[in-house]
């Protein structure tokens, strides 16, 4: 419950602030969370889960010092993504940062006074973070002094809690270089979050404008807040719990409210849909309720997802999630304009659902592999048949539009106008996504997954940089800023699928029958059409960029 009133504290003030019809400052608090997880967050290191992992090689000291080295330059940057990015105006930015900086020191406190059980400082520090909370709601409705002090109090509260304790640690050398390099991996799995969620933010802010955005952020925020609490508060120590009494399941009570949950969204959602949201808020259209009971179903799907992450972190020696955090929000963030282009408005709603589901599939089958489960899968379908079906997928040129299906277009050179809907998007990107999922030892390919966030990382200071705030400008931007990293990804499944020589040799055989298939049946069209440069409609499909593609990438990958 401590950890629980620290983390939660500006989510409930951004969607209080929705609530009570303040759905600009409440966008305004929403981009400020995002700009300082995108950062404080980003260097957490999964810090709380190592602390309570009985063998882990990070100690709490360490980590201490490590926010210390960090905090001012990390506030530093988050001013510029706030106030010169963002444009919220400077005090407010400047307040809302200091809180987040103080939760993100406190967070060690009250992580070591878990393992010391010391439940009398937790029980203070509850108290005092919800006084000074309902404080700052109270002054709302005041004048602008009395909301800036409380405000200021609000923030400063969780250092006031932990004085004493950063007292005494003041005077113990805390960092030690040792395994140093051991605890990267969990500061890039927590950077590539950070970085996730304030993208997500900026991504729905140039779809639908501040208004709209707002209002979501605070039904994301409400819908998902149980799966939140289950991630950051009560999960770590349920599974630690677990784990002194030798068991890793949930309780039939935490399916029980689940199903309750699950039930709530339902209720909701048919309350929306049957336009009787005049018996719920006044003041918020059916999306906002569509968008609080879809979110949900995908709270209590989320909390299923999340118990397989951390009981990873906290039961295994040296494992870490750095790979598959890092394909589900690149995989996640690359999915949502496309959704939205497919479906338009109605898709927002599901985004929380969507990424609760990515994020089950992905954290499930990477428990399984670690705890050697696998072999349930390997019974349906081997490794080998897998990597020729895989492999041919990838190479296979075909491809499908948003707005028409399997690409099947005449002309020498398509042009797509600069329109996602009619931008080809090749299969190959679908077998990747299994291929992800099937062949899951991300250790193996970390160097990769590195290069690849670190290009997402510099082109998204670009795109940010570079658009002044221009929304269409910085969407366009961001849309090509997929289209280049999606492809990277295909570096991550080589070297996940290669274990040894027979490996090449499933994958050779795999794009010889390909080649042997497509290149013939290309030649013998073009001379049939009577053309002297090589065609790209195939009767069943076409090949997009046919020029470049077959002769090169298809002919290419075989030799």
């Amino acid at each position: 419950m401590a950890f629980g009133s620290n983390y939660f504290a500006m989510t409930s003030l951004m969607v209080y602030l929705s609530l009570v019809g303040k759905s600009e400052l409440a966008a305004d608090v929403g981009i400020a969370q995002a700009c300082t997880a995108a950062l404080f967050y980003a260097f957490s290191g999964n810090a709380r889960n190592l602390i309570l992992n009985k063998i882990s090689f990070v100690s709490a000291d360490n980590i201490l010092a490590i926010r210390y080295a960090l905090i001012f330059p990390l506030s530093i940057a988050a001013a510029f993504l706030c106030i010169f990015i963002s444009h919220i105006a400077w005090m407010f930015a400047a307040i809302l940062i200091m809180r987040k900086g103080s939760e993100w020191i406190s967070d060690i406190y009250i992580s070591e006074s878990e393992i010391d059980k010391n439940y009398h400082d937790a029980k203070n520090y509850i108290t005092l973070q919800i006084i000074l909370l309902l404080l700052v709601f109270i002054s709302i409705q005041y004048n602008n002094n009395f909301f800036y002090l409380s405000l200021l109090l609000w923030s400063i509260s969780p250092l006031i809690s932990c004085a004493k304790y950063l007292r005494n640690k003041n005077s113990k050398k805390l960092f030690s270089g040792n395994n140093l390099t051991k605890f990267l991996p969990h500061l890039g799995s927590t950077a590539v979050i950070g970085i996730g969620v304030y993208v997500f933010r900026l991504v729905i802010l140039s779809l639908v404008g501040k208004s709209v955005a707002g209002d979501l952020f605070a039904a994301f925020a409400i819908g998902g807040f149980v799966g939140s609490v289950y991630v950051q508060a009560i999960g770590p120590s349920l599974v630690l719990q677990k784990s002194f009494a030798n068991k890793s399941s949930l309780s039939n009570n935490f399916h029980l409210s689940n199903s309750i949950f699950v039930l709530t969204g339902i209720i909701l959602i048919f309350t929306s849909w049957n336009k009787f949201d005049e018996i719920l808020f006044i003041g918020k259209n059916g999306l906002f309720y569509t968008a609080i009971g879809i979110s949900l179903i995908g709270g209590a799907l989320m909390i299923y997802a999340q118990h397989a992450r951390i009981k990873i972190l906290q039961q295994f020696e040296n494992s870490d999630v750095y790979g598959p955090d890092v394909l589900i929000n690149i995989l996640f963030i690359a999915s949502v304009p496309f959704l939205y282009y497919i479906f338009g408005l109605h898709v927002l709603p599901f985004l929380f659902l969507i990424s609760a589901a990515i994020n089950y599939i992905f954290y499930q089958f990477y428990y399984a592999r670690i705890n050697n489960n696998l072999e349930i899968f390997n019974s349906y379908i081997s490794d080998s048949k897998m990597k020729y079906m895989i492999s041919g997928l990838i190479i296979i040129p075909i491809f499908f539009q948003i707005n028409s299906g399997v690409f099947n277009d005449k002309s020498l050179v398509f042009d797509t106008k600069g329109l996602i809907n009619n931008l080809p998007i090749p299969v190959s990107v679908l077998a990747c996504m299994v291929g992800f999922i099937m062949f899951n030892d991300y250790k193996k390919s970390k160097i990769t997954l590195t290069a690849v966030l670190m290009l997402f990382v510099i082109m998204l200071i670009s795109t940010v940089a570079t658009t002044n705030g221009e929304v269409d400008y910085q969407q366009s931007k961001m849309i090509f800023m997929m289209q280049c990293i999606i492809p990277c990804l295909a570096l991550v499944l080589g070297q996940l699928i290669y274990k040894n020589i027979h490996d090449l040799k499933f994958i050779a055989k795999s794009f010889l029958y390909i080649v042997a298939i497509i290149i013939p049946s290309q030649l013998v069209i073009t001379w049939f059409e009577g053309e002297s440069i090589l065609v790209s409609y195939l009767y069943l499909f076409s090949f997009y960029q046919h020029l470049q593609y077959g002769c090169v990438i298809v002919v290419t990958a075989y030799l």
